[in-house]
Formats: structure tokens, C-alpha cells, sequence
């Protein structure tokens, strides 16, 4: 399997060696309705699933409260089980975390820069001071991954834990500020949102500002960087000497979610190419009824299978991607492409890059959009 999957790799990369530096401004002139497509992904994507994220934030928040009020072992794990429905909720979020205000506030940053800077976290909190909001270096060490390090890895024992976070402690304040500025971040860009939409919507021309392409970039920027990246590549090695690095995965400290999150990113990034609603499985106008429209239904086809197929790769992980780059140990990438070593970890990673090329090379052509961002790795 993994032999097909560096073959299909290997047409993709080829047909895409030039593509960072591709920009082309000419106006579409196809007939599509662009408007109608960003109205349906902002009205039915982008709000609904930031406004679930505020509501799951909002209980967490009250989670954490209780736990302040009643630090023990139950409280604490109903804090954990709530970070982690927020978290999953987040997955569908992060796709346009760059985009508009996002990208203005650094949302994307503060509310998941994974490894966090547990260091930093360490320093101030025994300062007793900080500013998470304002404070740059610290844009890196908040948000979800914070979390994670402070409910999961202060100690090795969960007992330990919980005795960091007795009342009014350093530990327990900077907890409940980091749960207080990512909801604070959240309805800022819910506002700025519902404030802007319909000056985003009427963007709908051909321009390396408009929202459309502007959209598309991020879309391709997150699916390559974000997803297949940070999520698979980076832990892997893939671009570093094949020096394995679990340390680098999503929810580290908690171990055992990464399989979870992986599959709810999916998710959203085919709902978000299907326009399918955030609450609801109708579907509008989106990416993949504009390459209808143009005639692409084989790249239509293409890249809903490679879904599948990723979907099923990751299916076959276990629920800690921990223990799976662990068992990738001694596995280089060479080796893997040419079919001397097999690794569940490398199957899942070809098979998400697969459909970087049908984005990034055959859908941009297809909509007339030039590629404005660089991955720095020379896919």
C-alpha cells in the first residue's frame, strides 16, 4: 500500500515543483457565484461552529470555577473532559483561524501553538505576573496546549497535580486566565464576524485580496501546515534527519487524543470543502460545487477518495499517536518510500499529502487563483 501511495505522491510533487511561486490576479469571468459560496461557509461554518466553540468554552470555564471551589480528583477530571470537548469543537475552527480577524489577533497562535511553552508557563506562574493578551512571548503559551500541560503535565501523578491548584494558587490563577482570554478571543471574532460579513461577502472578485482567494490560500495553507504538518510530519521527523519527535504531537501531556483530534480535524476540513452547515449535514455553495460547476468533477472525485482514504489510514492508528511515532522508530522516510520498512504513522502521512497537490496546483488553476503563501518545504 504505502509503494502506491509514494507513486501517487510522486506525480503530485512533480506536476506542483513550481507552485509557491504562482500568482495570477486575471479576474475568473467563469459565471460562478462567489458571493453565494462565501455567504453559505460564513453563515452556516464559520459562525455556527465559532459560536459552539464560545458555549463549550463558556462550560468549561464553569468546570474550572468548580474545580477552584472543590479541588479533587472528580472536578479535575470534569475539567479535563470538558477542555477536550472544546478542543474537538476547535478542530472545526482552526481552518479559518488565519483568515480576517483571526490573522489580526493572532487567534490561531494563542488558542493552539502546539508544543506549548511549558518553560514560559513555569517562569511566570512562579512570578506570580503576566499578560496574556498583550505579552508576545506569551501568545505561545495559551490556549488549548496550555492546557493540556497544566491539567496533564505538571507532575506524572494526577494526585501531584491537583496539589499545584490549592486556593488562590499561582497554578489555579493562571488556569482560569488562560480559559478567561481564549473566550474573551473567541467572541471577538465571533463580533468581528458578524460585524464584517457582509463587506466579506460582497469581496467576491478575483484579486489576491479578495476573500475568495484570500480563503482558498488559507484553506490550502492549513490543510498542508496545520493538519498534515504539526499534526503527522513534524512528530515524524519527516523534515528533520527522521529524528522522531513525539514531544511534538497535539495534546502531548494528555496522550492519548491525538487519534481523536486527527479525525475531527477531518472532518471539518471536508465539511468546509463540501459546504457542508457546521450543525446540520445540508450543503451549499462551497469549494467542491464551484469545481462542479467548472467541470472538475474527476478532481472532485479525486480529492473526496484521498479524504476517504486518509480517513481510513488514520482509522488504523491507534488512539495515541505517541506509541505510533514511537513504533516508527529506526524507520526512515527513505526506507518507507522504497518499500524496505512499513510504518502506520508514514501510511497516514502520505495518504493526507496526497491531496496536497489536488489543492494547492489543480484547484487553485481551476478557480483562477494564484498561490500567495510559501510552505517552506518544497511541496
Amino acid at each position: 500500500m504505502k509503494n502506491i501511495f509514494y507513486t501517487l505522491l510522486i506525480l503530485s510533487i512533480l506536476s506542483s515543483c513550481s507552485s509557491d511561486s504562482v500568482v495570477n490576479n486575471n479576474p475568473p469571468g467563469d459565471g460562478f457565484d462567489r458571493g453565494a459560496m462565501l455567504d453559505n461557509i460564513v453563515t452556516n461554518i464559520i459562525i455556527p461552529s465559532h459560536e459552539d466553540l464560545l458555549l463549550h468554552l463558556n462550560e468549561l470555564d464553569v468546570s474550572v470555577t468548580n474545580f477552584a471551589n472543590n479541588t479533587n480528583s472528580s472536578t479535575i477530571q470534569d475539567v479535563r473532559q470538558k477542555w477536550l470537548s472544546a478542543y474537538k469543537i476547535y478542530q472545526h475552527v482552526e481552518v479559518v483561524s488565519a483568515t480576517e480577524i483571526g490573522e489580526q489577533i493572532n487567534y490561531g497562535t494563542k488558542m493552539n501553538t502546539f508544543p506549548t511553552k511549558n518553560s514560559l508557563i513555569d517562569l511566570y506562574v512562579n512570578m506570580g505576573s503576566w499578560d496574556l493578551e498583550n505579552n508576545s512571548q506569551l501568545f505561545q503559551a495559551q490556549g488549548f496546549p496550555a492546557l493540556d500541560y497544566l491539567l496533564y503535565g505538571l507532575e506524572s501523578d494526577s494526585n501531584d497535580i491537583i496539589n499545584n491548584y490549592t486556593d488562590g494558587s499561582n497554578h489555579l490563577l493562571f488556569l482560569q486566565d488562560v480559559v478567561n482570554v481564549m473566550i474573551t478571543n473567541t467572541e471577538t471574532v465571533i463580533n468581528s464576524w458578524k460585524s464584517d460579513k457582509a463587506s466579506y461577502i460582497s469581496s467576491d472578485g478575483s484579486s489576491q485580496t479578495s476573500s475568495t482567494d484570500v480563503l482558498l490560500n488559507n484553506f490550502s495553507y492549513y490543510y498542508e501546515k496545520d493538519f498534515r504538518t504539526y499534526k503527522f510530519g513534524l512528530p515524524l521527523g519527516i523534515w528533520v534527519d527522521d529524528v522522531k519527535r513525539p514531544e511534538k504531537l497535539e495534546a502531548f501531556y494528555n496522550g492519548v487524543s491525538q487519534k481523536t483530534l486527527a479525525l475531527e480535524a477531518l472532518t471539518a476540513i471536508e465539511k468546509f470543502f463540501s459546504g457542508t452547515s457546521y450543525d446540520s449535514q445540508s450543503q451549499g455553495e462551497s469549494f467542491k460545487t464551484y469545481l462542479q460547476y467548472l467541470g472538475e468533477d474527476n478532481l472532485v472525485s479525486n480529492i473526496e477518495g484521498n479524504f476517504t482514504n486518509a480517513r481510513n489510514m488514520i482509522n488504523i492508528l491507534g488512539k495515541s499517536f505517541i506509541n505510533e511515532v514511537n513504533l516508527c522508530s529506526g524507520v526512515t522516510k527513505d526506507d518507507y518510500e522504497a518499500g524496505y520498512a512499513q510504518c502506520n504513522m508514514f501510511d497516514a502521512w502520505y495518504s493526507i499529502q496526497l491531496n496536497v497537490a489536488e489543492f494547492k496546483i489543480d484547484m487553485f488553476n481551476a478557480f483562477d487563483v494564484g498561490l500567495t503563501y510559501s510552505s517552506g518545504d518544497g511541496d
